[in-house]
């Protein structure tokens, strides 16, 4: 969409959404209905290596951006059937002559000095029905929203939410789970739209993209977890975990998961001569390697948790290709392993990677709703690279405020990432374009959210 919200960009939104606010303190919600009213404010500071040779190691993004948000929930009329829909505006504050990326809003380049346009769209418009019965609930439901499962997730790293379009179908029965969700459109974390077609990286259409499965807790602590995704004729990706929880005294506990799964090309859509190969100042990038793909990987952990403490160690190790594809071109990647708290994937062929997590309570200190979160990823090896290392620290530190301010969060996410290597020219021929990509970078992230709920 076209620029047409000026700074303060959110003004007439906030202004609608304290006429609601005041309406509903009115009492003019029904009984169960939820009224949702959400301000964020986030600034984002990148910076990535330049060694003066023209490679790409990252995005440098220097961006202030707002945002207000209205999400309208009902109970369950009639105990099965529920509505909800949610709005949101957007608008930058600051872009920063340092930047050459915008990753929060729309339509920024170089031709127009990285001035993106602003937000105002729908952000959910769901229906949900359910019945329930003696120790079993069945739900379904469709439209627009941002979703979330094992192997699927729109991305909920922006001021905006990715979201998608489709229908869901899940079951709970005692301690099983099942789930299917069927999507025909995705909207991405910086459009207003209702929703584009799904694609693949050279365009063309892909029909469904399908994703379902089941988890089952045990009594003993042991959980286990199937899940399977698919772009049609295009890729089709496989989970499996297996998860045991060991309580000990004093509220301690021991953790255990094992994690193995595949992506495969899965049709006559899938790119078997490579994706987006591009040079840019002597050096070649793509998307994906002329071929087929068969990428596979496992994850073992082990942690322990204390009251207010958790650490756990990681060790993680990928064959047959790289763990860089996407199910479909405008569809951010979920790998659910440690890999989803770090900056980058440690995704690639041959890949071994190690690393250590952990987080902090400071309501034992006597700061409650103070929490910090860590983590440390080191891997020396890849396909196609000569002399490869990477490694980051990645922190973030959250806070939720009490009594006047209840409903004020402050998070700040802070990273830095390091990496190297020089392609073998044999192995590998040119550098992935993705979430596994080589990045060299600092990363500074401030999230100020506050909300509203009546």
């Amino acid at each position: 969409m076209k620029k047409l919200l000026s700074a303060p960009a959110v003004f007439p939104v906030s202004l609608l959404t304290l006429f609601i606010s005041a309406q509903a303190g009115a009492s003019v919600l029904l009984e169960d209905d939820q009224l949702t009213l959400t301000y964020k404010n986030y600034y984002f500071n990148e910076y990535s290596k330049d060694n003066g040779d023209g490679r790409i190691w990252g995005a440098n993004r220097n961006e202030w951006i707002h945002a207000a948000e209205v999400h309208y929930q009902t109970g369950f009329i009639g105990d099965w059937l529920q509505l909800e829909y949610g709005l949101l505006a957007a608008d930058e504050l600051r872009i920063g002559s340092s930047a050459n990326n915008v990753t929060n809003l729309p339509d920024a380049n170089q031709a127009n000095g990285f001035d993106p346009d602003g937000l105002l769209g729908t952000q959910t418009a769901y229906v949900t029905t359910r019945y329930r019965g003696d120790g079993f609930t069945f739900s379904a439901g469709g439209g627009k929203k941002a979703r979330e499962s094992a192997i699927y997730m729109d991305s909920s790293t922006r001021i905006q939410n990715a979201t998608s379009v489709g229908y869901d179908l899940n079951a709970d029965i005692g301690k099983l789970k099942l789930y299917y969700t069927e999507l025909h459109k995705l909207s991405q974390r910086d459009q207003d739209d209702w929703g584009d077609d799904i694609v693949t990286y050279s365009g063309e259409k892909i029909d469904a993209l399908r994703y379902y499965g089941g988890e089952y807790a045990f009594d003993l602590g042991l959980t286990l977890e199937l899940a399977e995704a698919e772009s049609e004729d295009y890729i089709k990706e496989r989970k499996a975990r297996a998860s045991y929880r060991l309580p000990l005294a004093n509220k301690d506990a021991l953790l255990f998961q094992a994690t193995y799964g595949t992506m495969q090309d899965a049709g006559n859509l899938y790119e078997t001569d490579g994706v987006g190969i591009i040079t840019l100042a002597d050096h070649d990038y793509a998307f994906a390697e002329a071929g087929s793909l068969d990428a596979r990987y496992y994850e073992l952990s082990a942690g322990y948790r204390w009251p207010g403490y958790s650490l756990s160690l990681n060790y993680s190790d990928v064959s047959g290709d790289d763990w860089n594809h996407n199910l479909a071109r405008d569809e951010f990647r979920l790998w659910d392993t440690s890999s989803r708290y770090s900056w980058t994937f440690y995704g690639l062929e041959d890949e071994q990677a190690v690393s250590v997590l952990g987080s902090v309570d400071f309501e034992q200190f006597g700061l409650p709703n103070l929490n910090w979160y860590a983590g440390v990823w080191y891997s020396d090896q890849a396909r196609g690279y000569n002399d490869f290392k990477r490694y980051e620290f990645t922190q973030e530190l959250t806070y939720s405020f009490t009594g006047e301010l209840q409903g004020l969060s402050l998070r700040y996410l802070n990273s830095f990432a390091r990496a190297q290597g020089e392609l073998d020219g044999v192995n590998r021929i040119a550098n992935p374009i993705g979430p596994a990509a080589l990045e060299d970078k600092n990363v500074n992230r401030l999230y100020l959210t506050y909300t509203k709920t009546f």
